[in-house]
């Protein structure tokens, strides 16, 4: 009797990329769910919690970004093969008109110099089938996506809230792997404290649609 063959899990860059997923009607007008995954480099893992640990510890700066974006959620996750493959898994609720990566500034550089070190160039994209929140939560992403505000009060500030200075560390904590079969959380937050967060492409100008991904992405 011939051996099982050992298991393989293959990665596709670009798959469901072009064209983009059509999305259910489950997700409000002007968003985007999207759920992407790339393969790790071999032996990258330590590089990888490390590229993690960067972001928590820089999470106000993060958080300070995601306007421009239009990213009113996004959490990343940790995921290890039947293989042994490392893979790690983006979701992310975006706006339909925000930009990506901007590498002239600091924290979106390094975030940029990790994701060509540790991981494969390219992502998969899954393909969304369902969205469910609450009404009011719903609707605050959907501003977020076209406007980059949560509410007019967050714009113009609570009385009584502390200021948010920039470039504050931020008080994420890293939750530790549960093992190697699992999906591991490492920064999931409600859309008042967003978590970060995949590496996005640069677009070549904000109306104009994506550029071909550099290698990495």
């Amino acid at each position: 009797m011939d051996p099982e063959p050992a298991p393989h899990t293959p990665f596709r860059p670009g798959f469901g990329q072009d064209p983009p997923h059509p999305m259910p009607t489950s997700v409000p007008a002007g968003l985007r769910l999207e759920l992407s995954r790339a393969r790790l480099l071999p032996g990258k893992g330590p590089e990888f919690e490390e590229w993690m640990q960067m972001l928590h510890e820089r999470y106000a700066q993060c958080q300070e970004t995601l306007p421009a974006e239009r990213a009113a959620f996004e959490a990343t996750f940790r995921h290890t093969e039947a293989d042994g493959s490392e893979w790690m898994y983006h979701v992310s609720v975006v706006g339909e008109g925000g930009s990506g990566l901007d590498t002239s500034i600091p924290l979106d550089a390094a975030h940029e110099s990790y994701a060509r070190r540790v991981k494969e160039g390219g992502w998969e994209e899954l393909t969304p089938a369902f969205m469910l929140g609450p009404q009011p939560l719903l609707d605050a992403m959907a501003r977020f996506g076209r406007t980059g505000e949560a509410c007019r009060a967050h714009r113009q500030g609570v009385p009584g809230a502390p200021a948010r200075r920039a470039g504050r560390t931020g008080s994420g904590r890293l939750l530790p792997i549960d093992g190697d079969s699992t999906l591991t959380p490492w920064g999931v937050s409600p859309l008042s404290a967003i978590a970060r967060r995949r590496p996005r492409e640069v677009r070549c100008a904000r109306s104009a649609p994506r550029c071909a991904r550099p290698s990495h992405r």
